[in-house]
Parts: structure tokens; sequence; C-alpha cells
């Protein structure tokens, strides 16, 4: 096993034998280095027949509408989620589903975060109920969580017509709104960035993915500890079938 993850292990098993329970674990850039970005431009380079088109379309887009996002994003998450996720209105579902099963391979096999990769069997042999929550969207999400036989939360790709809408019903406060049902002493918080302060905040024990410490982390409050987010050196294919997972029901 990596040196990363028997690095922390006595501070987990620690908090193991507290009572943790549960664990909750964020997958963009927590578990793979990903963002739902690199879905949409790999299904819009897809749609393009000349290469020239494409990268001329690009062009435009870097120009023009990232500013915008990025803009967005950094005012606040949920602004950039629902104005970015009108563009897969542009796809069908069975599109967004055959683009999500090849961005997971791809990412499975070169961009695994190693820690996070390590951890979920180790909780799993600990008997940690462990689901992996995001606001990614589920034809990536739930493949994510097949690979590691875990269940999972996250936003539905819906049909709407012949084209696919990202369900955005429960968006506000969702990884919070979910967080909050586990009680905060037998829950674990695993995650990488300010957006998931909701959740950290309330688990009494947090894993934060990051190589460097970062202001926004004093505002934890409970325990927790810094990793840095190394790739896996040697990714590894998961096959497809190790647990049967569904999406667990948000009411």
């Amino acid at each position: 096993m990596d040196k990363p993850l028997n690095t922390y292990t006595p501070e987990l098993d620690q908090w193991i034998r507290n009572g943790v329970k549960h664990a909750l674990i964020d997958v963009d850039n927590t578990l793979v280095k990903a963002n739902i970005a690199e879905l949409y431009l790999r299904m819009r380079k897809n749609s393009f027949k000349r290469s020239w088109a494409w990268r001329l379309w690009l062009a435009g887009f870097a120009a023009f509408w990232a500013p915008i996002y990025l803009l967005l994003d950094a005012m606040n998450r949920e602004w950039f989620q629902r104005a970015f996720y009108r563009r897969f209105r542009a796809f069908s579902p069975e599109q967004i589903d055959q683009a999500s099963e090849e961005l997971v391979q791809e990412k499975c096999r070169t961009r695994l975060i190693s820690y996070t990769h390590q951890l979920i069997p180790y909780l799993q042999k600990n008997n940690i109920n462990v689901i992996l929550l995001s606001t990614n969207i589920e034809p990536v999400v739930k493949r994510m969580a097949q690979r590691y036989g875990v269940d999972y939360l996250c936003l539905p790709v819906l049909q709407n017509g012949t084209a696919a809408q990202v369900g955005l019903d429960q968006l506000r406060d969702f990884k919070k709104n979910h967080a909050t049902r586990y009680p905060s002493e037998s829950l674990l918080a695993v995650a990488d960035s300010k957006h998931d302060l909701p959740v950290l905040q309330h688990a009494a024990y947090s894993i934060v993915i990051e190589d460097r410490p970062l202001s926004w982390m004093k505002k934890i409050g409970g325990t927790y500890i810094r990793v840095p987010g190394a790739l896996f050196q040697h990714g590894h294919d998961y096959t497809e079938n190790r647990t049967h997972t569904e999406n667990i029901p948000s009411s």
C-alpha cells in the first residue's frame, strides 16, 4: 500500500474507534482529477466533423464564455452550475451516458487520487458506510460508485423530449442537506474545496485533499487532517460489477 494512507492510518483508526459509521466522499478532485467542464468539452468536440471547426469553436468559447463561467464560479458555485448545466440540453441522455463512460474509463486509468483511491476499501474493510456525494451528474458518479461498490448521491440526468436535462430542483444546499441527515459524531467527510465547507463543518471528522494549507480550512471547526492530492501511480481499472448500486432516494 502506498505511503499516503499508511501515514494517516493512526488518526483514521482513532476516529473509527470514536464511533465513525458513515463516510461522505466528494468525487471531483477528491477521488479523481476531473470536473464537469471536461465532460461537456468532450461531447462538444465529438459533435464537430472537422478539427478546424472544433478549434474555432473552442477559441470562441475560451475567449467569451470561459471568463463568465469562472467569474460565476468565484462568486457562487450554485450560480455557475445552474448556468453551465443548461449547456447539456444540446445532447441526448444517450450521448451523455456514452461520453461519461469514456471519461470515467480514461480518468480511472490515469487520474485517480492515490489517498482516496486507497481510503475507500480501507473504510469498507472497517464496516464504514461509504457514500459518494457530488453535484456532478449521475452518469459519471454512478460509474465511479460502481467501481468501488459504494452508494452515491448526485444530480440526475432527465429526459426532456429528445434532449437531456440535468435535474437541479435539489441543487440548493445539496451537499449540506444530505450531510445533515447523519449525526455529526458518526460522520467522516472527505473533500477538497471551500465549496464543501457545509459538509466539512457538519462532520466531526474530515479529510481535506489539498497540497497546501489554505485560509478557508480554518473554518472547518472539527477535527481534520490535510492530505496531498497525489495521483495514483498505477491506475487500476475496477470491474463494473463489484456491487450493484443505485442513487439513494433523496426523500
